[in-house]
C-alpha cells in the first residue's frame, strides 16, 4: 500500500519482528495531522497489521506479541481527535478490528494473556464523543463486538475476563447519551445490550458463573431508561425490553440455578420493575404497558412461578415466594391489573401447589 505522510503530520511506523516471526506485515497509510502511528510485531507467525488514518489529531497503536499462530489487528480511523489502540498479548488466532469515523472518538481492544481465538470488534461511525473499550483477558474463544453508528456522548465497554466461549454484544444506533456496560467471568455466557433511537438510556449486564444468558433491548425512543441484569450461579436467563418506553426502571438480580425472568415495559412510561431469585428453577415474569407502575417479585426455594401484568396506571404489585414447588405441582402467583392506583401483595411459603391470583380492573 502507498505510503501518504504530509508535512504536518507526525508518523511513526515501528516494525521489528522476533526471532521466531515469519511472513509477518505491517502497513501504515496516513494523511493529515499530528497522526501517530505504531506497530510493533514481536515474535509472531504470520502477525497481520494494518493501520490508516486521515484526519488531525489521530494516534494508533497495534502490539502483538508472543502468539505462535496467525493474529490480525486492523485500525481505520477518518475524523478528529480519534485514538486507537490494539493489544494482543500471547493471543493465538486472536483478530482485533477498529473502526472510527467521527470527532473525538476513543477505542481499545486489549486480548492478553492466553485469550486463544478471541475476535473482538469495535465500530464507530458518524460518532462524536463517543468512547469504547473491550477486554479480553484469558477468554478462550470469545467473540466481543460494540457497535456505535449516528450516535453522540455514548459509553459502551466490554470486559471479558478469565471467561471461557463467552459473547458479548454492544450495539448503539441514533443514540445520544447513551451508555452500555457488559461484564462476564465464566464459562459459556451471552450477553447482548440494543439501543436504537433511545437518548440517555443505560443498560449494564454482569455475568458470573456458567452457562448465563442475558438480552437488553432498548429501542424506539426508550429515553431515560435503567435496564440491569446482574446473575451469578449456573444457566440463567433474563430478558428486558424496554421498547418505546420512556424513564422507566427494570433490574433483574439472579443468584441461583436455572432461573429465568423476563420483564416488558413495552409502550410503558415511568415503570419500575424488579426482581431478585435465588435457589433453582424459578421463573418471573413482569408486563408493564401501563404507566408509573411499580411490581416487584422476590422468589427464593424452588419452582416458584410469579407473573404479574400491568396494562393500568399508578397501580403496585409485589409477590413473595418462598416454597419449595415440585416439577408436577409448582407454586404459582399471577396479578393482573387493569385499573388505576390498585395494590396488590401475594404472599407464598413452604410447601408446594399453592395458587393464587389477584384481578383488579
Amino acid at each position: 500500500m502507498k505510503k501518504h505522510i504530509t508535512p504536518l503530520a507526525l508518523a511513526i511506523a515501528l516494525i521489528s519482528s522476533g526471532a521466531i516471526a515469519d511472513n509477518s506485515i505491517a502497513t501504515a497509510d496516513q494523511i493529515g495531522d499530528n497522526n501517530t502511528a505504531t506497530i510493533d510485531q514481536t515474535a509472531v507467525n504470520d502477525g497481520i497489521a494494518t493501520v490508516f488514518q486521515d484526519g488531525s489529531g489521530n494516534g494508533a497503536a497495534i502490539v502483538q506479541g508472543d502468539s505462535l499462530a496467525p493474529m490480525t489487528a486492523t485500525i481505520d480511523t477518518v475524523g478528529i481527535d480519534n485514538r486507537a489502540a490494539i493489544t494482543q498479548n500471547d493471543s493465538w488466532y486472536a483478530e482485533g478490528a477498529i473502526v472510527q469515523d467521527g470527532e473525538g472518538n476513543n477505542a481499545q481492544i486489549t486480548q492478553t494473556m492466553v485469550s486463544d481465538v478471541a475476535t473482538a470488534t469495535i465500530s464507530q461511525v458518524y460518532a462524536w464523543d463517543n468512547m469504547a473499550s473491550i477486554d479480553q483477558t484469558d477468554s478462550a474463544l470469545s467473540t466481543a463486538t460494540i457497535d456505535q453508528t449516528i450516535a453522540e456522548g455514548n459509553n459502551a465497554e466490554i470486559q471479558q475476563q478469565s471467561a471461557f466461549n463467552s459473547n458479548a454484544t454492544i450495539s448503539q444506533y441514533y443514540t445520544l447519551g447513551d451508555q452500555a456496560f457488559i461484564y462476564q467471568t465464566g464459562d459459556y455466557h451471552e450477553a447482548n445490550i440494543s439501543q436504537d433511537d433511545s437518548w440517555y438510556a443505560e443498560a449494564n449486564i454482569s455475568q458470573e458463573g456458567m452457562m448465563h444468558t442475558a438480552n437488553i433491548s432498548q429501542t424506539a425512543i426508550s429515553d431515560s431508561s435503567l435496564a440491569d441484569i446482574t446473575q451469578v450461579g449456573f444457566g440463567n436467563n433474563a430478558n428486558i425490553n424496554q421498547d418505546q418506553s420512556m424513564e422507566s426502571e427494570a433490574i433483574v438480580d439472579q443468584n441461583g440455578d436455572m432461573l429465568q425472568a423476563d420483564i416488558a415495559q413495552g409502550a410503558g412510561d415511568q415503570n419500575l420493575a424488579l426482581i431478585v431469585q435465588t435457589g433453582a428453577f424459578n421463573t418471573a415474569a413482569i408486563d408493564q404497558p401501563g404507566a408509573q407502575n411499580m411490581a416487584d417479585i422476590d422468589q427464593s426455594g424452588e419452582m416458584n412461578m410469579a407473573d404479574v401484568q400491568q396494562m393500568g396506571t399508578g397501580n403496585m404489585a409485589s409477590v413473595l415466594q418462598t416454597g419449595y414447588g415440585m416439577a408436577d405441582n409448582p407454586n404459582i402467583a399471577t396479578v393482573q391489573q387493569g385499573g388505576m392506583n390498585d395494590m396488590a401483595i401475594i404472599t407464598q411459603s413452604s410447601g408446594a401447589g399453592n395458587h393464587a391470583i389477584i384481578t383488579q380492573n
